[in-house]
Protein backbone atom coordinates (compact mmCIF):
# COMPACT_ATOMS: atom_id res chain seq x y z
CA UNK A 1 0.00 0.00 0.00
CA UNK A 2 1.10 3.68 -0.63
CA UNK A 3 1.37 6.79 1.76
CA UNK A 4 2.03 10.20 0.84
CA UNK A 5 4.98 11.10 2.78
CA UNK A 6 4.19 14.76 2.09
CA UNK A 7 1.39 16.49 -0.24
CA UNK A 8 4.26 19.08 -1.28
CA UNK A 9 5.28 18.69 -4.97
CA UNK A 10 8.49 20.03 -6.47
CA UNK A 11 9.58 20.86 -10.02
CA UNK A 12 9.92 17.81 -12.60
CA UNK A 13 9.29 16.91 -16.20
CA UNK A 14 8.12 13.15 -15.65
CA UNK A 15 5.44 12.53 -12.52
CA UNK A 16 4.85 9.00 -11.31
CA UNK A 17 1.78 9.05 -8.88
CA UNK A 18 0.74 5.72 -7.46
CA UNK A 19 -2.84 4.89 -5.57
CA UNK A 20 -4.40 1.74 -4.37
CA UNK A 21 -7.50 0.84 -5.55
CA UNK A 22 -9.37 0.18 -2.66
CA UNK A 23 -8.76 3.21 -0.89
CA UNK A 24 -11.28 6.48 -1.87
CA UNK A 25 -9.28 8.88 0.53
CA UNK A 26 -6.12 7.74 -0.58
CA UNK A 27 -7.70 8.64 -4.45
CA UNK A 28 -9.04 11.75 -3.56
CA UNK A 29 -5.45 13.22 -2.25
CA UNK A 30 -4.00 11.18 -5.51
CA UNK A 31 -5.94 13.35 -7.55
CA UNK A 32 -5.61 16.92 -5.11
CA UNK A 33 -1.63 15.83 -5.74
CA UNK A 34 -1.70 15.99 -9.70
CA UNK A 35 -3.39 19.02 -9.45
CA UNK A 36 -0.35 20.66 -7.55
CA UNK A 37 2.10 19.44 -9.92
CA UNK A 38 0.45 21.47 -13.11
CA UNK A 39 -0.01 24.39 -11.06
CA UNK A 40 3.70 24.16 -10.03
CA UNK A 41 4.80 22.61 -13.54
CA UNK A 42 4.55 23.50 -17.25
CA UNK A 43 2.80 20.77 -19.13
CA UNK A 44 4.34 18.37 -16.88
CA UNK A 45 4.25 14.50 -17.94
CA UNK A 46 1.99 12.49 -15.39
CA UNK A 47 1.28 9.05 -14.70
CA UNK A 48 -1.24 7.67 -12.62
CA UNK A 49 -1.17 4.18 -11.98
CA UNK A 50 -3.64 2.48 -10.24
CA UNK A 51 -2.44 -0.77 -7.92
CA UNK A 52 -4.75 -3.48 -7.00
CA UNK A 53 -3.71 -6.74 -5.39
CA UNK A 54 -7.17 -8.52 -4.20
CA UNK A 55 -9.30 -9.75 -7.07
CA UNK A 56 -12.54 -9.24 -4.54
CA UNK A 57 -12.04 -5.77 -3.72
CA UNK A 58 -14.79 -4.68 -5.64
CA UNK A 59 -17.48 -5.50 -3.35
CA UNK A 60 -15.29 -2.60 -1.20
CA UNK A 61 -17.79 0.49 -1.17
CA UNK A 62 -14.43 2.21 -0.98
CA UNK A 63 -13.25 0.55 -4.19
CA UNK A 64 -12.17 3.10 -7.20
CA UNK A 65 -13.15 1.40 -10.60
CA UNK A 66 -10.65 1.77 -13.68
CA UNK A 67 -13.56 3.47 -15.41
CA UNK A 68 -13.46 6.30 -13.13
CA UNK A 69 -9.75 7.07 -12.71
CA UNK A 70 -9.63 6.56 -16.98
CA UNK A 71 -11.99 9.16 -16.64
CA UNK A 72 -9.86 11.50 -14.59
CA UNK A 73 -7.67 11.06 -16.72
CA UNK A 74 -8.94 11.48 -19.66
CA UNK A 75 -10.25 14.91 -18.50
CA UNK A 76 -7.01 16.13 -16.73
CA UNK A 77 -4.69 14.95 -19.98
CA UNK A 78 -2.80 12.70 -18.02
CA UNK A 79 -1.92 8.93 -18.22
CA UNK A 80 -3.16 6.02 -17.10
CA UNK A 81 -2.09 2.41 -16.07
CA UNK A 82 -2.90 -0.48 -14.28
CA UNK A 83 -0.20 -3.09 -12.50
CA UNK A 84 -1.56 -5.70 -9.90
CA UNK A 85 0.65 -7.07 -7.01
CA UNK A 86 -1.53 -9.68 -7.02
CA UNK A 87 -0.87 -11.40 -10.78
CA UNK A 88 2.61 -12.58 -11.33
CA UNK A 89 1.65 -10.79 -15.04
CA UNK A 90 4.26 -8.16 -15.27
CA UNK A 91 2.73 -6.45 -18.66
CA UNK A 92 1.82 -3.28 -16.58
CA UNK A 93 5.28 -2.63 -15.31
CA UNK A 94 6.86 -3.51 -18.76
CA UNK A 95 4.09 -0.87 -20.27
CA UNK A 96 5.10 2.02 -17.73
CA UNK A 97 9.08 1.81 -18.58
CA UNK A 98 8.21 1.54 -22.10
CA UNK A 99 6.46 4.65 -22.16
CA UNK A 100 8.82 6.72 -19.63
CA UNK A 101 11.69 5.55 -22.37
CA UNK A 102 9.36 7.58 -24.83
CA UNK A 103 8.49 10.70 -22.84
CA UNK A 104 11.96 11.02 -22.38
CA UNK A 105 12.71 10.75 -25.78
CA UNK A 106 9.90 13.35 -26.32
CA UNK A 107 11.21 15.86 -23.85
CA UNK A 108 14.78 15.90 -25.00
CA UNK A 109 13.51 16.27 -29.19
CA UNK A 110 11.13 18.91 -27.64
CA UNK A 111 14.23 20.69 -25.91
CA UNK A 112 16.02 20.34 -29.42
CA UNK A 113 13.01 21.50 -31.18
CA UNK A 114 12.58 18.35 -32.79
CA UNK A 115 8.72 17.42 -32.52
CA UNK A 116 8.11 14.22 -32.07
CA UNK A 117 4.40 12.46 -30.81
CA UNK A 118 3.70 11.52 -27.53
CA UNK A 119 0.56 9.21 -26.64
CA UNK A 120 -2.42 10.05 -24.55
CA UNK A 121 -5.56 8.31 -23.24
CA UNK A 122 -8.83 9.19 -25.33
CA UNK A 123 -12.23 7.93 -25.07
CA UNK A 124 -12.92 5.76 -28.34
CA UNK A 125 -16.82 7.11 -29.26
CA UNK A 126 -19.65 5.16 -30.62
CA UNK A 127 -17.96 2.43 -32.98
CA UNK A 128 -20.70 1.39 -34.76
CA UNK A 129 -20.67 -1.59 -36.87
CA UNK A 130 -23.61 -2.51 -39.66
CA UNK A 131 -23.77 -5.48 -41.80
CA UNK A 132 -25.20 -5.92 -45.33
CA UNK A 133 -24.61 -9.47 -46.67
CA UNK A 134 -26.33 -10.61 -50.35
CA UNK A 135 -27.92 -12.61 -48.98
CA UNK A 136 -29.00 -13.34 -44.90
CA UNK A 137 -25.79 -15.50 -43.42
CA UNK A 138 -23.95 -16.35 -40.25
CA UNK A 139 -20.93 -13.44 -39.25
CA UNK A 140 -18.83 -13.44 -37.53
CA UNK A 141 -17.00 -9.78 -35.82
CA UNK A 142 -13.55 -9.69 -33.94
CA UNK A 143 -11.99 -6.42 -32.76
CA UNK A 144 -8.46 -7.12 -32.03
CA UNK A 145 -6.97 -5.01 -29.58
CA UNK A 146 -3.41 -3.71 -29.42
CA UNK A 147 -2.11 -3.32 -25.53
CA UNK A 148 -5.18 -4.58 -23.90
CA UNK A 149 -3.15 -3.59 -20.60
CA UNK A 150 -3.88 0.16 -21.94
CA UNK A 151 -6.64 -0.11 -24.09
CA UNK A 152 -9.78 -1.08 -22.77
CA UNK A 153 -13.67 -1.83 -23.63
CA UNK A 154 -15.87 0.50 -21.75
CA UNK A 155 -19.28 -0.53 -23.66
CA UNK A 156 -20.37 -2.94 -25.61
CA UNK A 157 -23.79 -3.96 -26.58
CA UNK A 158 -25.19 -6.60 -27.47
CA UNK A 159 -22.40 -8.08 -25.35
CA UNK A 160 -20.03 -10.54 -27.12
CA UNK A 161 -17.51 -12.95 -26.00
CA UNK A 162 -14.91 -11.51 -24.06
CA UNK A 163 -12.55 -14.10 -24.26
CA UNK A 164 -11.85 -13.01 -28.02
CA UNK A 165 -14.24 -9.79 -28.18
CA UNK A 166 -16.24 -11.69 -31.07
CA UNK A 167 -19.90 -11.26 -31.72
CA UNK A 168 -21.45 -14.19 -33.96
CA UNK A 169 -24.43 -12.95 -35.82
CA UNK A 170 -27.69 -13.68 -38.18
CA UNK A 171 -27.28 -10.91 -41.07
CA UNK A 172 -29.81 -10.20 -43.49
CA UNK A 173 -29.51 -7.89 -46.74
CA UNK A 174 -31.50 -5.50 -45.26
CA UNK A 175 -29.04 -4.26 -42.28
CA UNK A 176 -31.17 -6.48 -39.55
CA UNK A 177 -28.56 -8.03 -37.58
CA UNK A 178 -30.18 -10.86 -35.01
CA UNK A 179 -28.60 -12.96 -31.56
CA UNK A 180 -30.50 -14.81 -29.44
CA UNK A 181 -33.86 -14.00 -31.52
CA UNK A 182 -33.47 -10.45 -30.88
CA UNK A 183 -32.82 -7.94 -33.71
CA UNK A 184 -30.51 -5.14 -33.64
CA UNK A 185 -29.39 -2.29 -36.77
CA UNK A 186 -26.10 -2.43 -35.26
CA UNK A 187 -23.31 -3.58 -33.09
CA UNK A 188 -21.88 -1.06 -31.00
CA UNK A 189 -19.04 -0.72 -28.76
CA UNK A 190 -16.63 1.88 -26.65
CA UNK A 191 -13.58 2.22 -25.25
CA UNK A 192 -9.98 3.97 -24.26
CA UNK A 193 -7.44 4.09 -25.90
CA UNK A 194 -3.53 5.18 -25.66
CA UNK A 195 -3.57 7.41 -28.88
CA UNK A 196 -1.86 10.32 -30.70
CA UNK A 197 -3.62 13.41 -30.75
CA UNK A 198 -1.24 15.16 -32.90
CA UNK A 199 -3.35 16.19 -36.19
CA UNK A 200 -1.01 16.64 -39.31
CA UNK A 201 -3.72 17.49 -41.76
CA UNK A 202 -7.40 17.77 -41.48
CA UNK A 203 -9.93 20.88 -41.94
CA UNK A 204 -10.84 24.05 -39.81
CA UNK A 205 -14.44 23.86 -39.27
CA UNK A 206 -16.78 26.06 -37.83
CA UNK A 207 -19.59 25.67 -35.73
CA UNK A 208 -22.08 27.22 -38.93
CA UNK A 209 -20.28 25.23 -41.02
CA UNK A 210 -20.53 21.93 -39.51
CA UNK A 211 -23.24 20.59 -41.06
CA UNK A 212 -22.55 20.88 -44.48
CA UNK A 213 -18.48 19.81 -43.43
CA UNK A 214 -20.31 16.33 -42.17
CA UNK A 215 -22.98 16.09 -45.07
CA UNK A 216 -20.19 16.07 -47.78
CA UNK A 217 -17.48 14.55 -46.15
CA UNK A 218 -19.39 11.48 -45.20
CA UNK A 219 -20.65 11.14 -49.17
CA UNK A 220 -17.63 10.82 -49.71
CA UNK A 221 -16.00 8.34 -47.40
CA UNK A 222 -19.30 6.32 -48.52
CA UNK A 223 -22.20 6.42 -45.88
CA UNK A 224 -25.59 6.33 -46.64
CA UNK A 225 -28.42 8.53 -45.66
CA UNK A 226 -29.24 6.43 -42.73
CA UNK A 227 -25.61 5.85 -41.45
CA UNK A 228 -24.75 9.78 -42.51
CA UNK A 229 -27.62 10.88 -40.28
CA UNK A 230 -27.18 8.72 -37.12
CA UNK A 231 -23.17 9.93 -37.21
CA UNK A 232 -24.39 13.60 -37.87
CA UNK A 233 -26.51 13.74 -35.29
CA UNK A 234 -24.05 12.18 -32.76
CA UNK A 235 -20.81 14.62 -33.69
CA UNK A 236 -22.96 17.63 -34.93
CA UNK A 237 -23.36 19.02 -31.29
CA UNK A 238 -19.93 18.63 -30.34
CA UNK A 239 -18.81 20.51 -33.25
CA UNK A 240 -21.13 23.29 -32.70
CA UNK A 241 -20.58 23.27 -28.83
CA UNK A 242 -16.63 23.75 -29.87
CA UNK A 243 -17.48 26.95 -32.22
CA UNK A 244 -14.06 26.33 -33.99
CA UNK A 245 -12.36 22.50 -34.22
CA UNK A 246 -9.98 20.98 -36.66
CA UNK A 247 -11.27 17.74 -37.47
CA UNK A 248 -8.83 14.71 -39.10
CA UNK A 249 -10.33 11.39 -40.46
CA UNK A 250 -8.37 8.68 -38.91
CA UNK A 251 -7.10 5.49 -40.10
CA UNK A 252 -3.80 4.00 -39.27
CA UNK A 253 -3.40 4.10 -35.74
CA UNK A 254 -7.18 3.24 -35.26
CA UNK A 255 -6.75 0.19 -37.56
CA UNK A 256 -3.50 -0.65 -35.75
CA UNK A 257 -5.06 -0.13 -32.60
CA UNK A 258 -8.19 -2.05 -33.31
CA UNK A 259 -8.22 -4.29 -36.29
CA UNK A 260 -11.49 -5.63 -37.43
CA UNK A 261 -11.27 -9.16 -38.35
CA UNK A 262 -14.79 -10.59 -39.75
CA UNK A 263 -15.26 -13.96 -41.43
CA UNK A 264 -17.08 -13.82 -44.15
CA UNK A 265 -14.93 -11.29 -45.49
CA UNK A 266 -16.89 -8.01 -47.01
CA UNK A 267 -16.28 -7.12 -50.57
CA UNK A 268 -16.83 -3.26 -49.21
CA UNK A 269 -15.23 -2.53 -45.85
CA UNK A 270 -16.06 0.99 -44.77
CA UNK A 271 -13.97 2.29 -41.45
CA UNK A 272 -14.45 6.12 -40.82
CA UNK A 273 -12.86 7.52 -37.40
CA UNK A 274 -13.44 11.18 -36.98
CA UNK A 275 -10.94 13.02 -34.44
CA UNK A 276 -11.88 16.70 -33.48
CA UNK A 277 -9.88 18.61 -31.60
CA UNK A 278 -11.41 22.31 -29.69
CA UNK A 279 -9.52 25.28 -31.26
CA UNK A 280 -8.81 28.41 -29.49
CA UNK A 281 -7.95 30.41 -32.49
CA UNK A 282 -7.41 29.03 -36.49
CA UNK A 283 -4.82 27.38 -37.20
CA UNK A 284 -2.29 26.88 -40.14
CA UNK A 285 -3.24 22.83 -40.91
CA UNK A 286 -2.73 20.80 -44.43
CA UNK A 287 -6.11 20.05 -45.83
CA UNK A 288 -6.37 16.25 -45.38
CA UNK A 289 -7.74 14.08 -48.65
CA UNK A 290 -10.11 11.88 -49.35
CA UNK A 291 -10.29 9.26 -51.10
CA UNK A 292 -13.92 8.54 -52.47
CA UNK A 293 -15.18 4.92 -51.80
CA UNK A 294 -17.73 3.03 -53.54
CA UNK A 295 -19.91 0.24 -51.97
CA UNK A 296 -20.22 -2.91 -53.45
CA UNK A 297 -21.52 -6.12 -52.95
CA UNK A 298 -21.48 -7.21 -49.43
CA UNK A 299 -20.98 -4.32 -47.24
CA UNK A 300 -19.83 -3.34 -43.43
CA UNK A 301 -19.72 -0.45 -42.08
CA UNK A 302 -17.97 1.09 -39.05
CA UNK A 303 -17.58 4.74 -37.77
CA UNK A 304 -16.91 5.82 -34.21
CA UNK A 305 -15.02 9.38 -33.07
CA UNK A 306 -12.99 10.64 -30.82
CA UNK A 307 -13.01 14.39 -29.73
CA UNK A 308 -10.16 16.41 -27.02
Amino acid sequence: RFRFSTMHCGRGEIFFVFYDSFDREFFEKAKSFIHDIKQRNNNPIILLIRNSYDLNIETNQNFITEEEALEFACENNIFFFHISSFKKDESGIKEILEFTLNAMEYLKNLKEKKPKKLRKICNVKKPIIYLYPNKPIDISIQINMKNSNINKFTVVYPKFNKENNTWNVHAKPNGDIIINDRTYPYLFWEAQSYVSDEINEGFIVKDEDSEKFLEEKLKILGLNDKESTDFITFWLPILLANKLSVCTFQSKEYYENFELKIEPKPDSLIRIFLVIKKLKAPINIKEQKLEKIERKGYTVVEWGGSNY
